[in-house]
Order: C-alpha cells, then structure tokens, then sequence
C-alpha cells in the first residue's frame, strides 16, 4: 500500500466519480520527486502562503528558514532561475536530493497536508467534477472554499492526485473567480459529458448564465465562498 494513500466516502448524495465504489481511494503524489516538486514550488512562492495557511496552520518563519537551507545547498531552481524544481528529471533524482531533504521536510509534510485537508473539504461540500481527457483517462478536479484547487487523474487501480495549487495570482482574485476559470478549464478539457458533484455547489445551475454565480447573487466577494448558505437567507436591502 502507498504511504501516502488516503480514503474517502465515495458517495456524494447519491452521486459518485466513475471507477469509484464506496469508497474514493486517492494516492497524493505518486512519486516522491513529484511531492517535493510542488511542494518547493508553490511554497517558495510567498504571495501563496496566506490562501495556503487558510487550509491548515503553516510556520511562514519555518518555511522561510528551510527554502534558505535549500538556497545554501545550491538547489538548481533557486541558483540557475529554472522554471520549475528539477526534483525529477529524466527519470533520475536530483542531484542534490539527499542534501535537501533535511531541509524540505517541514515544507513537504505542510503541503501534503493540504492537500489532505482539502481533499476532505471538497468531498464534505461536496465540490468535484469527473471527466474523460482526450485521451481518453479518468480525471476530477476538486475544489473546496479556498482559492487552491487540485486535479487526480486514475491510473492503474485508483486515482493519483497530479497536481495541487492556485490556479490565478494575485490578492485582488475572488474566489468565484478561481471557479469561474476551473469550471471553463473542465469544459475545455472534457471530451464528453461532465460528472458535476454538485451542479448547485458549483453553481452551474444559477440562472445567471455568463456571469459569475456568487457575484449575481451577493455582491463580489472575497472571503472564498465560505459564507455562500448563510448569504442566501439574508434580505436584500432595498
């Protein structure tokens, strides 16, 4: 069994993903190059940490100290301006791999903690959406009331989660309008019909056809849709 499998009521209201019974088994990151990856990634990036801190607790003092350790030992991202970590390329580990794991370790746990976290947020909402690729492969994108999203694609005998983040940067970016991308990133990728769980907590359903769901109904917000129900029983003022 991998390390990092975790589980999941597989029944959303009566709804599940395709290739999903009782239960929704995920793997979070496959390779362990692919976890530190994203990790260092999204984490050295400091304009994510408040969206980041909002699913679970981080130490930004700690994150900072490690990403310096990472710096001191010469890590290529940092060093030679790469666009992406070089944990993994062709097919072998970083060189520096072994050096840097006593400095990367805070920052992995933390992220893959996130990603636990939201995984189980967005299956409580319910908030996922499955779908065919063009090539033909299982995948479902989730998002909870946070502005990071994360995408599982099924490999072999359950789904993988591929990738973890925040789609839009900037502290300016509503939440409605992460959705509002995700939801066209779907289409766009679909080849076929779209397993929403749910159309209503997507607010795909909202008879503001074109234009965002939350900003239609309350006002443009920005604390992530987390007041989304309580809005609803408010009067409007007139």
């Amino acid at each position: 069994m991998h390390q990092r499998l975790v589980k999941f009521d597989g029944m959303f209201n009566g709804n599940r993903l395709p290739k999903v019974g009782k239960e929704l088994e995920v793997i979070l990151f496959y390779w362990d190059e692919l976890l530190r990856r994203h990790a260092v990634f999204h984490f050295a990036n400091l304009t994510e940490i408040q969206d980041w801190n909002k699913i679970s607790s981080i130490d930004t003092h700690q994150i900072t100290a490690s990403i310096d350790g990472i710096k001191d030992i010469g890590c290529p991202y940092f060093t030679e301006g790469l666009d992406r970590p070089p944990c993994r390329s062709n097919n072998k580990k970083c060189s520096k791999w072994k050096q840097c794991t006593p400095y990367v370790s805070y920052i992995e746990n933390n992220y893959e903690a996130c990603c636990r976290k939201l995984m189980e947020a967005s299956c409580q909402i319910p908030r996922l959406a499955g779908f065919q690729n063009n090539a033909g492969q299982e995948n479902f994108w989730v998002l909870a009331n946070y502005k990071i999203v994360a995408l599982c694609s099924f490999i072999g005998s359950r789904y993988t989660m591929k990738t973890c983040y925040r789609p839009k940067q900037g502290v300016s970016i509503t939440w409605y309008e992460i959705r509002d991308f995700i939801i066209k990133k779907i289409q766009f990728e679909s080849r076929g019909e779209v397993d929403w769980i749910s159309k209503q907590t997507w607010g795909i359903e909202d008879e503001s056809h074109g234009k965002p769901y939350g900003e239609k109904r309350f006002g443009k917000d920005k604390d992530g849709g987390k007041n989304i129900w309580k809005r609803r029983g408010r009067k409007r003022r007139r």
